[in-house]
């Protein structure tokens, strides 16, 4: 029982302690600030994601950065999680988790954790899912136990679903997950927890017992520290003298920081390139995954000159004193090895300490003289180390981050609003959206585009999504359209459609915030996501996807919105033309009458405006009329009656949309060349690009076009004689609007 009650004790005290790594609540979230501050995340989330404070953005009253550095302590939360903190770079990755365990830490973890001690894995693995590299190097095995899985929800995995609920609002499996304002802000904290977690992984292999299998002793040492006694008096010697040092030069300056040199480059080259094999690195330093470093260039306290750990050699390293010995004096003079020898990778001047008991040793025990050096460290040793190591830590650890946020997104929209006779008025129809991958060096391939949007409709939040898009006209409309492939600055354009039901109408259409997400492989990395928030606050200024010109038909007097004005309408008993709004419909209304009977003079009826529009290669019409007539005449082959908008431009062209279900122009006008006259159906959504328009039909355009009046007319032409029946024009405006777009696109109708 007493035996029993001190295994208890012992373990409870054991696992107390920070024996695992860096410490939590210093060094860890030193190296994560540093590497944020480093890191391009704050230019990525301000002109990505549309967060104008960047890194200080508040996400459920914390910080970007605050959250982060809370994901890099929390990693090690409870301590038995940290068994998958190791990572040998010399063996498969499925064998290079950590071996080096005692027998009561296993028993402990097995009874009171959730991390089986059975289930360890390499700290690459739990980090990043990775268990094998192909021999090409750039197709990687992406698989799980699934208990791991489920007890691990902040690995980079877990914080790319966490991204994409963010930006969609649904998992990856499309089910919806953040619905409300409140648990899309909650899926960002996790991103940027796991991102947090994920990072305290890989700053965990620049400590050399966490990639030479070091825990057993290496863990245990008695390193007493006055400020946190007695909780700290066992761990790795190394990662406790850090601790506190946050203030030294190359913790600080980030003009020593270490960012990896290598060419495409995949997550998991971070932690570990799988080129350093054999007994030969034959890779630049600054090419090698941390782990791989680290073990390369730095010893562990028991795992040196070990086996399993190629370097440093021994035969690369020699006795170094910087001083004389001197046995006379009072303190004898420490000896170190270095490793300036011939060493390939960095060259230390304190690889280790040499015991002072190693005089002693030569003078009274000569017969065990030539045994091994007795090798420890001491604090020019982990001074030495971490004037390489920390930089390195915090420049692998923005890399992270960076590949993380790195891909990128020039987005370019332009709307289109539909009005449906009063039901739906003003409301978007599409919107058209081109997009360029601007991720250097890398593809978009094997993914899918969606787009969604939210609405701050006085304070009250309202998400939503497109009903569907195409990229071609001929194609069907899907809600998730395939990107195929998309090399570095191609472009593609996308149509997507908006549900008939969407709240979103020109009036409230400068309030939107949209988001196009594209989850797939991006370079080398399956299930990335990108997102794009969209419009940013510069494109906001520049009146984005420009409307030049939008009528709504709210007011009749005057026509307030476009300073229209009323041409000529006759009023008498026999002639009625009037203006009116036709609440019903949401319309403008002209109406014509010539009474039975009364006159064969001719009457019209006509609404102007003068707007000066410019008119550029890239301006699209896009209008919906819808005409009637009752009792028309016809008079020796001529229709004495027409309806017709005139657009009518600077440089003396006319151009006139009519019905074409009806043959109702007068066929007698005379043809003036430059008048231009355009079949349109009634009630039908009519989009055209003018200067395609006018071009295609013989125009040539040079030099700046502006539209100079709009005009809807009605036109009873002069009878020989009264008509022997009321003759009625109607004309229905529903919507008129021009839109400046990006030259490349097009629209489907």
């Amino acid at each position: 029982m007493q035996l029993k009650n001190f295994l208890t004790l012992f373990i409870l005290f054991f696992l107390t302690c920070n024996v695992w790594a860096w410490n939590d609540t210093l060094t860890h979230p030193e190296i994560t600030e540093k590497a944020i501050d480093e890191s391009g995340i704050d230019a990525y989330l301000k002109n990505n994601l549309n967060l104008e404070d960047g890194v200080n953005e508040q996400f459920n009253g914390l910080s970007v950065t605050r959250i982060m550095k809370r994901g890099s302590k929390l990693e090690d939360e409870p301590n038995c999680r940290a068994a998958n903190h190791f990572h040998n770079p010399h063996l498969d990755w499925n064998k290079a988790g950590l071996t080096d365990t005692l027998w009561f830490v296993n028993l402990y973890c097995l009874l009171f954790s959730d991390y089986d001690p059975d289930s360890v894995v390499s700290n690459l693995t739990w980090g990043t899912g990775f268990i094998s590299a192909e021999p090409n190097g750039n197709e990687w095995t992406f698989q799980y136990d699934e208990k791991i899985k489920s007890i691990n929800e902040n690995d980079w995995a877990s914080g790319r679903e966490y991204y994409h609920a963010f930006l969609t609002g649904t998992d990856f499996q499309g089910s919806a997950v953040a619905p409300d304002e409140q648990s899309r802000k909650f899926y960002m904290t996790k991103v940027l927890q796991s991102l947090g977690q994920v990072t305290h992984l890989l700053q965990d292999t620049s400590v050399p017992a966490h990639v030479r299998n070091d825990f057993a002793q290496g863990h245990t040492m008695v390193v007493p520290s006055s400020q946190d006694w007695p909780w700290n008096w066992t761990g790795n010697g190394f990662e406790i003298f850090m601790k506190g040092k946050e203030n030294k030069s190359w913790f600080i300056d980030s003009s020593k920081y270490v960012r990896i040199n290598k060419t495409d480059l995949k997550l998991s080259d971070l932690w570990d390139t799988n080129d350093f094999t054999g007994d030969t690195p034959g890779v630049a330093q600054n090419a090698l995954g941390l782990s791989e470093f680290t073990s390369t260039n730095f010893l562990s306290e028991y795992k040196m000159f070990t086996p399993g750990s190629p370097y440093p050699k021994e035969t690369h390293c020699q006795v170094v004193l910087k001083t004389p010995l001197d046995l006379t004096g009072p303190n004898l003079d420490r000896q170190y090895i270095s490793s300036t020898n011939g060493h390939p990778g960095t060259q230390l001047d304190h690889l280790a300490v040499i015991s002072s008991m190693k005089y002693f040793r030569d003078v009274y025990f000569p017969n065990i003289s030539s045994d091994p050096l007795p090798l420890g460290m001491d604090r020019n040793c982990y001074e030495e180390y971490g004037s390489y190591i920390i930089p390195r830590a915090i420049g692998y650890s923005a890399d992270l981050i960076d590949y993380f946020f790195r891909g990128g997104m020039d987005v370019s929209a332009t709307p289109f609003f539909f009005d449906n006779y009063g039901t739906d008025p003003n409301a978007l129809y599409n919107i058209i959206v081109k997009v360029k991958n601007v991720t250097p060096g890398e593809k978009m391939k094997d993914g899918f585009f969606t787009l969604h949007y939210r609405l701050d409709d006085n304070g009250t939040i309202i998400y939503g999504d497109a009903l569907c898009g195409t990229r071609q006209c001929t194609a069907p409309c899907i809600s998730s359209i395939a990107s195929g492939e998309i090399e570095e600055n191609q472009e593609v354009v996308i149509q997507f459609y908006l549900p008939s039901d969407s709240p979103i109408t020109t009036d409230n259409f400068e309030q939107v915030q949209w988001s196009l997400v594209f989850k797939g492989t991006l370079g080398n990395e399956e299930n990335a996501v990108v997102g794009k928030i969209f419009p940013t606050t510069e494109q906001q200024n520049d009146n984005w996807g420009t409307l030049l010109f939008n009528e709504e038909w709210e007011t009749l007097g005057g026509y307030p919105e476009n300073n229209w004005g009323h041409g000529s309408c006759w009023k008498s008993a026999g002639l009625q033309g009037h203006h009116m709004l036709d609440t019903s419909s949401g319309c403008l209304r002209n109406y014509l009458v010539r009474v039975a009977d009364w006159s064969p003079e001719s009457v019209s009826c006509a609404t102007v405006a003068q707007p000066n529009i410019p008119v550029s290669p890239n301006t699209w019409i896009q209008f919906l009329l819808h005409t009637s007539q009752e009792n028309p005449i016809r008079l020796t082959g001529k229709d004495m009656q027409c309806q017709y908008m005139e657009l009518e431009f600077s440089n003396g062209v006319s151009l006139y949309f009519y019905d074409g279900d009806l043959n109702y122009w007068p066929n007698d006008l005379p043809l003036d060349p430059n008048h231009l006259f355009v079949p349109i159906y009634s009630g039908a959504l009519a989009i055209e690009n003018i200067h395609a328009l006018l071009e295609k039909n013989g125009f040539t355009i040079s030099g700046p076009l502006s539209l100079d009046k709009i005009m809807f007319s009605q036109e009873m032409i002069e009878l020989p004689n009264k008509p022997s029946a009321t003759q009625t024009l109607n004309m229905w405006i529903n919507s008129l609007r021009f839109v400046n777009t990006d030259p490349d696109f097009s629209i489907c109708q």
